[in-house]
């Protein structure tokens, strides 16, 4: 398979062999650095799965998880591998064997959902609920087993929890023989899946269910969902009722009869925005009728799906890095991402705050991150989810080369904070140079025709229309601009050069007097220690002092010694 080229891959699913297109991009990598990142992840994997199957401890969201195994997928099939099967860690505990296996359910998107419905009749709508899938097996009646979900053939015997838990029967009305599967669950108050999310739920309830005994208060915690009878009635209607007579009125009140795509949306965007006593992470959409020869079979079954909810995050891989150095010196470490989407929103990069912040989650170039969009939905880091084998850890700038007195002029190292200063200085909070942007101000910069703060006011209209890109009209513009700069008022000018914002200009102020105070002289003017120092700092300061040389020169109210 060639790297860095679309395949369209079919996924045969169940008896019907019905082919789902998905897309798949494969990386453009080396081969054998795509099968290093394959094997890295494999054991990443196998990590995170004993943990949660085996220890009962959940070290990964749920959503990371489910897309680092879609990942893995496709990294595989890029390589030639086209073996997606989901191999659970074994374990000495997994001592029953499931007569109905359980191994988890195809997740389509909207598009394959569609083409799986196909000539499909008899349809019905669920909630998938974030637990941890049982067996309960049933002889005339009474509980025998609940044997965990395991790896899908064997599981735990988990039969003294049940002992605790109110919401499994252990005898039911009718002594008949039965095999049910569900899905234990944390019961919780009017719990809005689209407001708040997993809850953690599906870890907090494996996490109990791991521990040697359960008692009475947490096993009143747990409520149970069950979602298959693979030996009941053959049709749903029938499968409902009984179970309701059974004890399992849950069933009942979460399964819906659908007819199409519009349906199955409408109680997806139901179930995500009401309140349920039950954390879910989609719907599962079924046929009432299923082959009966085919229930003891290896799942994922040919006759239900999952449709899961909206990510509330997306894995992305770091592809590189940026350091923008703001007007104070202050550097921001920016992740460059190999693009991706969230809630309709294209993400390829991210601020991750401060070079300490980067630096103490040790990112790297490869890593791949957790991404969650804020209440403005701007892109934030949520967490990193699985690290690059070849660790390429970034130098950011020097931070002692950039500080609140840096860069006052244009020169090697200086050209970010430079133009952040010029922004700065041209904008509202400055001398509101309506019609200045970034743009313009790195054309002057970068043709070298102004090499400091003040350096734009002794351009002529001559020298602006030798510039790439700015004709006679736009010089005019320039030029009439400048003008009205030049008479801003002093405290304009102070806030747009950059004076530390703790100064509070007093009547009859002037550059020379300010810059002929010391230490005791901002003290008596009512400032503490530590702002009389970063004043005295500023005006002392000697490329500050050259700046107002320059500006006095030209004439700026304020800078000019006194008559």
């Amino acid at each position: 398979m060639h790297a860095g080229i679309l395949c369209l891959s079919a996924v045969l699913l169940g008896s019907l062999a019905l082919p789902v297109l998905a897309e798949r991009h494969c990386p453009d990598w080396p081969e054998e650095q795509l099968q290093q990142q394959i094997i890295h992840l494999q054991q990443q994997l196998e990590q995170w799965d004993r943990s949660y199957h085996v220890e009962g401890r959940s070290l990964v969201d749920d959503e990371v998880y489910d897309q680092a195994r879609m990942r893995l997928d496709n990294w595989q099939y890029c390589n030639g591998d086209d073996s997606s099967a989901i191999r659970l860690p074994g374990d000495t505990g997994y001592a029953l064997p499931h007569t109905y296996t359980q191994m988890g359910l195809d997740k389509l998107d909207e598009k394959q959902l569609r083409q799986w419905l196909r000539d499909r009749q008899d349809l019905w709508a669920q909630p998938k609920l974030d637990g941890v899938a049982v067996t309960l097996v049933y002889r005339q009646g009474q509980l025998q087993q609940m044997i965990s979900r395991g790896d899908g053939r064997h599981g735990q015997d988990w039969l003294q929890h049940a002992r605790h838990i109110d919401a499994i029967p252990k005898q039911l009305p009718r002594p008949i023989d039965a095999n049910l599967q569900g899905e234990l669950y944390q019961k919780l108050e009017r719990h809005i899946q689209s407001a708040h999310g997993s809850h953690q739920a599906r870890s907090s309830v494996a996490g109990w269910l791991n521990r040697k005994q359960v008692d009475g208060q947490t096993g009143r915690q747990i409520g149970l969902f069950v979602w298959e009878w693979p030996d009941g009635p053959a049709t749903m209607p029938e499968r409902l009722q009984q179970l309701a007579g059974l004890g399992f009125s849950d069933t009942a009140a979460f399964s819906q009869p659908v007819s199409g795509m519009d349906d199955i949306r409408h109680w997806r965007g139901h179930w995500y925005n009401s309140p349920l006593p039950f954390a879910t992470d989609g719907v599962v959409i079924r046929q009432g009728e299923r082959a009966a020869n085919r229930l003891q079979h290896a799942y994922p079954p040919a006759w239900a799906v999952a449709w899961k909810y909206p990510l509330s995050q997306v894995v992305a891989r770091i592809r590189g890095f940026e350091f923008n150095i703001g007007r104070t010196g202050r550097i921001t470490p920016i992740a460059l991402l190999e693009e991706v989407e969230l809630d309709h929103k294209r993400i390829s990069r991210i601020s991750l705050g401060s070079v300490e912040r980067m630096q103490r989650l040790e990112l790297g170039v490869g890593d791949h991150i957790s991404v969650r969009l804020s209440g403005h939905a701007i892109p934030q880091l949520a967490g990193i989810a699985w690290r690059n084998p070849q660790r390429q850890v970034p130098s950011p700038p020097d931070p002692a080369l950039h500080h609140q007195l840096s860069c006052f002029r244009h020169r090697s190292g200086c050209e970010q904070q430079f133009l952040a200063r010029l922004h700065w200085l041209g904008g509202k909070q400055g001398l509101n140079m309506k019609g200045m942007g970034s743009g313009t101000w790195a054309i002057l910069a970068d043709a070298g025709s102004i090499n400091s703060l003040a350096g734009w006011l002794e351009l002529d209209d001559e020298a602006l229309q030798s510039l790439n890109g700015v004709g006679k009209k736009r010089a005019k513009q320039l030029l009439t601009i400048f003008v009205q700069a030049r008479q801003q008022p002093f405290g304009r000018w102070l806030t747009a050069i950059g004076v530390p914002p703790v100064l509070r200009l007093l009547p009859g102020d002037s550059w020379p007097l300010l810059a002929g105070l010391d230490m005791p002289g901002w003290q008596r003017r009512g400032y503490s220690a530590r702002s009389a120092k970063t004043l005295h700092d500023f005006f002392q300061h000697p490329e500050v002092q050259l700046l107002a040389a320059h500006l006095a020169a030209t004439g700026i109210d304020g800078f000019q010694l006194a008559e």
